[in-house]
């Protein structure tokens, strides 16, 4: 509630325009922060924009997000207010699709850096130790192995927001 306190609280998810956008942009807020989590959303905001304005300028000026034949792009600051809000509500009708797929691309490549970062903090703790065999030590091998099954984890979550969804056994 805290994040979405200057469009209303948790309560303007139910006005988005469509409750699959709401739900995936409320997991990023809530799941990445109030500043990670919204410039996740900006960004996938703005990355939705980009591609409409390549594909669909005429729909971008009916949402009022084109100007002069130029794509309206939000901030990307990371504070979540009235901005990046009215833009999610542009769109979540006819492109949230789009929107929801440009999400878990930005928040898969944030797991993705923060899984290398601690890699490299690993690696770095257990070469110091050992620099000629620190990959076959147990506990490297170990703690290496729950980071990347956390990264995995992560994915499986995020992706469950991406649409079309693929069923069980679908190709």
């Amino acid at each position: 509630d805290d994040v979405m306190r200057t469009v209303g609280g948790a309560s303007a998810l139910d006005r988005v325009g469509d409750p699959h956008t709401a739900t995936a942009m409320a997991d990023a807020l809530f799941n990445h922060g109030r500043g990670s989590g919204a410039e996740l959303v900006q960004k996938a905001v703005n990355q939705t924009i980009k591609e409409l304005a390549e594909s669909n300028p005429e729909k971008l000026r009916e949402l009022r997000l084109l100007d002069k034949n130029l794509p309206i792009f939000i901030n990307e600051a990371g504070g979540f207010g009235p901005e990046t809000y009215n833009a999610v509500q542009k769109l979540a009708p006819d492109h949230g699709e789009l929107f929801r797929n440009k999400l878990a691309d930005e928040r898969g490549d944030k797991v993705d850096r923060n899984t290398k970062t601690k890699i490299d903090q690993l690696t770095e703790k257990f070469a110091k130790k050992n620099p000629s065999n620190y990959q076959n030590d147990s506990q490297y091998k170990k703690q290496l192995q729950e980071l990347l099954n956390q990264q995995a984890a992560i994915h499986e979550r995020i992706d469950h927001f991406r649409f079309p969804q693929k069923k069980p056994g679908s190709i």
